[in-house]
């Protein structure tokens, strides 16, 4: 496992520099983390690329695999194209998964569609090209990566967000079934998850909005316990929860504090998103992203 963090990269779109330091610091990630890189033809040149100049632009991509101990009986590619959300500014990020790829940058039977449909789009409103120590956050293991670009206290519609794992078990063990995919559809907020089947079959629709059972006291408890909701996947009924991602109240969170946290019975480190929201609870604005960092 890894984990890397910034306070240099501007949440944008603006330069062909700019582009290139958000993109690779992903990438760098999931690599250091253990994902590998597979050798299909005409992937991303992160030393050459050029921005996008238009919304919804995919500017280049990379196709990686998992590595842990399920890769060689229930495989997971991913193609990432990077490139531009609703604007061109606006940073954009395309995901594919699927069993396997063609060699030549194409997931074969994709459990998401495909990066030109749109439908796995992860992006943001808005973009700074000024922001003052913008945080950026990744953590990557073999089966696992949860990112975060551009967290700043006084922008909340700027960062992206991304978490993907494999579904759990009633331990919380990785299991073969499938993955779990959160992410920020827009607007800077965690608003956007799928169960995905690791499979060929009909795959449950995106959620919009993040399910979770959350306190509602926000009182800045520093002493005591404090609430935690654990989002909670659905493939019409409801799945074990993963560990990607954990919602907790403003107040009752250290601006970009880290927490060792029980999950599962195992101690887990998360990192707290200030600003970064979780839609889908009545008291949006009120909520934090909790991100696992270790």
């Amino acid at each position: 496992m890894a984990t890397k963090s910034s306070k240099a990269i501007q949440p944008n779109n603006s330069t062909d520099a700019a582009f290139r330091a958000w993109s690779k610091f992903i990438f760098d990630g999931m690599i250091a983390g253990g994902w590998v890189q597979t050798a299909d033809t005409g992937q991303i040149n992160f030393a050459t690329v050029t921005r996008p100049l238009a919304g919804n632009t995919a500017r280049g991509y990379i196709i990686v695999r998992m590595d842990g101990s399920l890769q060689s009986t229930v495989p997971v590619y991913m193609r990432m194209d990077f490139g531009s959300g609703g604007s061109a500014a606006v940073m954009g990020v395309w995901v594919t998964l699927g069993p396997s790829s063609t060699g030549a940058g194409v997931i074969n039977t994709p459990w998401l569609s495909n990066p030109t449909s749109g439908a796995a789009l992860v992006q943001t409103a808005s973009s700074s090209s000024a922001m003052v120590q913008p945080y950026s956050f990744i953590s990557a293991d073999t089966d696992r990566v949860h990112f975060v670009i551009g967290v700043n206290a006084a922008a909340s519609t700027i960062c992206i967000l991304m978490s993907l794992e494999r579904t759990k078990s009633a331990s919380g063990n990785a299991d073969g079934t499938g993955l779990l995919f959160y992410y920020s559809g827009s607007g800077g907020a965690l608003n956007r998850n799928q169960y995905l089947f690791a499979a060929d079959v009909p795959q449950p629709p995106v959620e919009q909005g993040t399910v979770a059972i959350l306190p509602i006291r926000n009182t800045g408890v520093t002493s005591q316990n404090w609430g935690i909701g654990i989002p909670t996947p659905f493939a019409g009924l409801s799945q074990q929860p993963g560990l990607g991602v954990l919602i907790t109240q403003s107040l009752d969170a250290t601006n970009y504090g880290r927490f060792g946290i029980d999950v599962y019975g195992d101690r887990v480190v998360y990192q707290a998103l200030f600003s970064v929201r979780a839609t889908g609870f009545g008291r949006d604005g009120t909520t934090v992203v909790l991100m696992r960092f270790d």
